[in-house]
């Protein structure tokens, strides 16, 4: 059994070598230089390429009951129901302050036209009481006028007229 692992391992590192030396063959190939400007995208790239495989392996590497158990507590927890009622919560109290403005505004508002109705009525008021005034005055200077008009400044007065004769 030793000579079996060790035919086996030993082969692997005979190959490991092979693999080595192409690797450092390439190298001297492609040159420094531009080994240098590789290094970088090679980095990326080989991270690039470990990061999808983890995330592809995940669903085949995880047991159904470790999946499983991990849904039913989440599901215990509610979790979507809660984190709706914090994010409801949080919007509430975000709005609160806006809302709060345009009420006081709205209410000055009102407030305001309030006193602008207030002050239209009294004024109304008022003119309706100068409006009848001036019409009473109007007719009694109409009527003293037509009064006024009606006496016969040429002819005798009205008391001399019946003592003359003429």
């Amino acid at each position: 059994m030793a000579v079996t692992v060790a035919g086996v391992v030993g082969g692997r590192m005979i190959g490991g070598v092979g693999w080595l030396d192409g690797a450092l063959g390439a190298a001297k190939v492609v040159g420094s230089n531009n080994l240098r400007r590789l290094i970088v995208p090679g980095l990326l790239a080989a991270l690039v390429l470990g990061c999808s495989y983890a995330l592809t392996s995940i669903p085949r590497s995880l047991p159904r009951r470790l999946s499983a158990k991990l849904s039913t507590q989440l599901a215990a927890l509610d979790y979507t129901h809660a984190n709706a009622l914090r994010i409801s919560s949080e919007v509430r109290r975000a709005l609160k302050y806006p809302a709060d403005n345009l009420r006081v505004g709205l209410q000055r508002s009102v407030e305001q036209l309030q006193g602008k109705r207030e002050e239209t009525s009294k004024i109304k008021t008022e003119s309706e009481v100068a409006r009848k005034y001036f019409s009473n005055l109007l007719r009694e200077s109409h009527d003293i006028r037509h009064r006024v008009e009606r006496v016969d400044l040429d002819g005798p007065a009205p008391g001399v007229a019946a003592s003359y004769d003429f």
